[in-house]
């Protein structure tokens, strides 16, 4: 019998569908019309699919802190140097 891999017993599985649903709906929820929230949740879900999980539904946290925190002032053009 083989070992699993380290950390493998953390896993688990989550259908496609119904992560990318979970993640819109955390969007919307922060703020994102459902249209853009769809099209985040699907990005995000793709990473993950595609195997780059650092790329994928991992992000959502920071993305909503992001989110939440609001423009940044260097975004809008506001910067100035040393920011």
């Amino acid at each position: 019998m083989s070992e699993a891999p380290a950390g493998a017993e953390d896993r688990f599985h989550v259908r496609a569908d119904a992560l990318r649903g979970f993640v819109a709906g955390l969007f919307v929820r922060d703020g994102l019309t459902i249209d853009d929230a769809e099209t985040v949740a699907d990005w995000l879900v793709s990473a993950n699919l595609r195997g780059n999980d650092t790329h994928g539904a991992f992000r959502v946290p920071t993305y909503l802190k992001r989110l939440r925190a609001g423009p940044s002032p260097c975004r809008k053009g506001e910067c100035t140097q040393g920011q």
